[in-house]
């Protein structure tokens, strides 16, 4: 079969079906069996794609070295790709077009294994996997933030309102290179176990027009564009956010849930009476990389200090994509265009 695993990224998702226990290995190999599955490509207007390139790997510890068994192909007139391996009940499905951004789903079942070991066959058999590739648009350059280890912003005076400029990436001075208060952030730890800080944050906006508007479900969240393309012009009536840590409740399973991002607007100035927007910038926030708990994308944790480590610091981290161009709402961005000033030119980030 033909080796296409470089053109895989393997990266966590959820099942797309419930998993049971794993079955332990039996006798020197890992027990496997043929799992058959189809792929169906289709545009964001439910329309089949037809001739969409589908890789899938199922998961194959047994017999190659990287660990699957990879088939490729490409659809059909209805969008469909079948593929038939050995291995485990779980595959990665990866389905690229021409002018689409790719789209990436991972598949497991460990149900009814039993009967798989009775046919040889995994149950369900040949279950459709439906994946939806969002059209490339008109991409542009963007300053980009993604929160990690040096993005990360501890307080410079716990407990009090500090100013936070968007377009610098830095506190206001004095605590830093700022010079506009797009956001005003309060952060503060409270008194918990040692091993453990508990933090409390309030981010609110300076300027009394600017605002967020949550995006809490993902239209197609297999897509490598996720959210939207473009930002509303008005809507942006959340004003302000409370947050603590530490949460340890996953999405899935909170009663209440917490937006995966969101689009915001800034330095918006107003025509009066009429209240039309003259000029405002506009943005998006996303979630951090490998977003599973029911936590904002504004993330508040806490740090013991270097020089005392019975002293935790507040810290908050967030990404963001803020488009330079005054009342340019696309927020689509050009993926290696990143125009923040340290910014490596060759890391290639999400649209």
């Amino acid at each position: 079969m033909k080796r296409i695993l470089p053109l895989l990224i393997m990266i966590t998702l959820p099942l797309d079906a419930q998993t049971g226990d794993v079955p332990d290995k039996v006798g020197p190999k890992e027990e496997s069996h043929t799992l058959r599955l189809t792929a169906r490509a289709l545009t964001e207007d439910n329309k089949p794609l037809e001739n969409a390139d589908v890789h899938v790997a199922i998961e194959n510890f047994n017999d190659f070295k990287d660990g699957s068994n990879d088939i490729s192909g490409k659809t059909d007139k209805d969008g469909i790709f079948s593929a038939e391996g050995v291995g485990r009940p779980v595959a990665t499905i990866v389905a690229e077009h021409e002018g689409f951004y790719p789209s990436t789903k991972r598949y497991g079942n460990w149900d009814k294994f039993e009967e798989a070991r009775k046919t040889g066959k995994y149950i369900p058999w040949d279950p459709v996997i439906d994946l939806t590739l969002r059209k490339i648009g008109k991409p542009i350059p963007m300053l980009v933030w993604l929160g990690n280890e040096i993005n990360r912003n501890a307080s410079p005076d716990p407990g009090r309102e500090v100013g936070y400029d968007m377009f610098v990436h830095d506190w206001v001075a004095p605590h830093g290179k700022g010079k506009v208060s797009d956001l005003l952030i309060t952060l503060q730890v409270q008194p918990g176990d040692e091993s453990i800080r508990k933090v409390k944050g309030e981010i609110r906006f300076g300027n009394k027009d600017d605002g967020l508007i949550p995006v809490m479900e993902f239209s197609a969240p297999e897509s490598l564009l996720k959210y939207p393309r473009s930002a509303p012009e008005e809507g942006y009536e959340l004003k302000d956010v409370h947050l603590f840590f530490p949460i340890g409740v996953n999405r899935d399973q909170a009663e209440q849930k917490e937006p995966l991002g969101y689009m915001f607007r800034i330095r918006t100035r107003k025509q009066e009476p009429s209240g039309k927007v003259v000029s405002a910038y506009y943005g998006k926030i996303v979630a951090p990389v490998g977003y599973t708990e029911n936590a904002n994308p504004f993330v508040v944790f806490s740090f013991p200090r270097k020089d005392n480590r019975n002293i935790f610091d507040p810290y908050v981290e967030f990404s963001y994509y803020l488009n330079p161009t005054a009342n340019d709402r696309n927020l689509e961005y050009d993926q290696r265009t990143n125009l923040a000033p340290e910014a490596d030119k060759g890391v290639t980030y999400p649209p």
